[in-house]
């Protein structure tokens, strides 16, 4: 999946663009990019790469990317790209992941390796190409599927090849796009072809799969018909399938490409479409014809697509990376706009970056090629709830599936007494979930909490609560079964900009250090000291946090019902105000900064195919804010 490391410029605008006016600009120097987040975000990993297969999604593949993401008839389906290790390699496939949750998943190839047929080949350059029958293309799709009037969902994939990995399979390195049936019952049907790629010289009797139009069920043929006659979702195919078919509205530029269309519709004529590098242009037709694609520079980018839809409550959400940096894809956020032009304050979805485990050939950092789900996939009233879900990569090896509430806002209040394990409580509170972790209700002695356990030996579980930012905040936290052993449990205060101006640390102590062996010890890290205090493990536990931002000291409590102990500590660092409360099982601080280069990464020897064995969990039973 190249992403064309060249701007293609810029245009000047016939009229109103998209634009962003917020003005703040992300920081790359931080993953979060001291952006704000959105509240109540829940980022779930759907598809951990794994060589062990059977610890993955049955493949074995490390290069993962370009999710395209439906819902259908009860169900998410999740379809990305797959190859062994590296990108436009040879052998590449397609995989399904479906669920019902959004959280467990199962897979399945969707489109098979492509054996390239013994042929000779002469594209629309002049250039022929040989083949001697033994080898492969791979797969490259800008979209993944597309409902047809009376209800059929269609898969759909592009097979391509290519000389060299850098040489993308644009235009004359392109086979033809595939398409099959994707049924209700979530199985598919046979793989027929929709459009061969005649600019690059293959024809029928050159393909190994055969042409939708010899398909006996007349339904499908129909469901085809009709996604070859949609303007809109034809010109995602504009990069692979190239200029000369006729549903390609519009054309690319002398030189260079228009990457990765999506769009909008404001009104029923008037159509948003946005590219990679910051393009745009509006139609006032449905689509039929385009004003200038035009360089719109508030909208920070590179190469890692934008996302851009109409949202549950009639507005307008951006989803991208508001970064320069093509190989350091961070932080990925969203603006929303009223009218579907204008774009305001950005709120952080993804801020958290784990280390890239497999090195692999144009990997880049962090979360990219971001995919919600397109106009006419999926009917408001079939999904389930209102929420905005949108599907990544991450490091071009794992792909994610996050769920943004609507409205869509980073506004915050005083907290009462709140119990997280509580399905309408926990719709407040942001999560970052890998695949070997878990975060659910589960009962106790002591009532229902929500318990939290990481067996990921490279990343980290995050549980988050925005709070309204104030100099002064008291914070209630009534913990169980706290169990740090290795990775360690950490409970931070961190201020807007989200640093943590507070970090308390709780690890496995001894027998020696303890009353009974069933203590863990915590540690406050500040700028001068540590703190050390006992905290019960096998009873509920109240954590008090008393923060002055006044004088930059913590007074923490904690209690239980065999009485208390009190000690106060100056920050870690100095803060105007304190935001948000996060606990975090993994430090979380192992990622890549500005100065990593992904080119040169290795694969990592430890902690890459098995989960973590010596894992930390606790449960959470209640949070409150103010006095007790």
């Amino acid at each position: 999946m190249s992403d064309d490391r060249k701007n293609p410029g810029s245009g000047a605008g016939w009229e109103r663009l998209p634009r962003y006016t917020g003005g703040v600009l992300a920081n790359p120097d931080y993953h979060h990019g001291e952006i704000p987040p959105a509240r109540g975000v829940k980022c779930v990993q759907a598809v951990r790469a794994n060589r062990n297969k059977e610890e993955a999604d049955g493949t074995g593949t490390t290069y993962k990317h370009a999710p395209d993401l439906a819902y259908f008839h009860g169900r998410f389906y999740i379809q990305y790209l797959c190859n062994a290790v590296d990108e436009h390699e040879p052998g590449g496939f397609s995989v399904l992941a479906s669920s019902e949750d959004g959280i467990h998943f199962t897979y399945r190839i969707s489109f098979p390796p492509y054996r390239l047929p013994k042929a000779e080949i002469r594209d629309y350059k002049g250039l022929v190409h040989r083949f001697d029958g033994t080898e492969y293309g791979f797969m490259h799709q800008r979209m993944g599927f597309y409902k047809s009037q009376d209800g059929r969902m269609l898969l759909c994939g592009f097979y391509g090849w290519s000389p060299e990995r850098w040489m993308t399979n644009w235009d004359n390195y392109g086979i033809g796009r595939v398409v099959r049936e994707l049924y209700a019952d979530g199985e598919l049907g046979d793989i027929y072809f929709i459009l061969p790629n005649d600019q690059a010289g293959w024809s029928r009797d050159q393909l190994n799969y055969p042409m939708y139009t010899e398909c006996e069920d007349e339904g499908f043929v129909r469901a085809c018909t009709q996604l070859l006659s949609d303007s809109l979702y034809v010109q995602q195919w504009a990069e692979e399938n190239g200029d000369s078919y006729e549903g390609i509205r519009i054309k690319h530029p002398a030189s260079g490409t228009y990457q990765a269309f999506c769009w909008y519709h404001i009104t029923d004529q008037v159509v948003v479409g946005l590219w990679k590098h910051s393009l745009a242009a509006v139609s006032r037709d449905g689509g039929k014809t385009w004003g200038p694609v035009s360089f719109v520079p508030s909208l920070v980018m590179s190469g890692q697509k934008i996302w851009g839809q109409r949202i549950s409550d009639e507005k307008f959400a951006l989803v991208y990376d508001p970064t320069l940096e093509t190989q350091h894809r961070w932080p990925m956020c969203v603006a929303v706009g009223e009218d579907g032009f204008d774009f305001g304050k950005l709120y952080l979805l993804h801020g958290h970056v784990p280390p890239m485990r497999y090195g692999g050939f144009w990997k880049d950092y962090g979360p990219q090629y971001v995919r919600g789900i397109q106009e006419g996939l999926s009917d408001p009233a079939d999904m389930p709830d209102n929420s905005l879900y949108v599907t990544y990569s991450v490091n071009k090896e794992d792909i994610w599936l996050a769920k943004v509430p609507v409205p869509v806002t980073g506004e915050t209040e005083h907290i009462g007494r709140e119990i997280p394990a509580d399905p309408d409580v926990f719709e407040r509170w942001n999560l970052y979930r890998p695949a070997w972790s878990e975060c659910r209700a589960k009962d106790t002695p002591f009532g229902t909490g929500l318990y939290l356990e990481n067996r990921e030996p490279c990343d980290c579980l995050v549980l988050k609560r925005m709070l309204k930012e104030e100099r002064e905040k008291e914070l209630w936290l009534t913990l169980y079964h706290c169990r740090p052993a290795g990775q360690g449990i950490y409970i931070e205060l961190l201020d807007g900009r989200g640093h943590a101006a507070v970090q308390i640390i709780l690890r496995a102590g001894s027998r020696e250090d303890t009353k009974d062996g069933y203590l863990c010890r915590m540690n406050i890290r500040t700028t001068t000291e540590l703190f050390y205090a006992n905290l019960d493990t096998e009873k509920p536990c109240m954590l008090g946090l008393k923060a002055d931002c006044t004088r930059y000291e913590l007074m923490l409590t904690i209690r239980n019902e065999e009485g208390s102990e009190t000690g106060k500590v100056r920050f870690l660092r100095a803060a105007e105000a304190i935001g948000s409360i996060e606990i975090r099982i993994g430090s979380g601080q192992g990622g890549p900064n500005l100065k990593d280069d992904p080119e040169k990464v290795q694969d990592m020897e430890r902690g890459i195919t098995e989960q973590q064995t010596d894992t930390a969990s606790l449960y959470v039973m209640e949070a409150k804010e103010g006095d007790i």
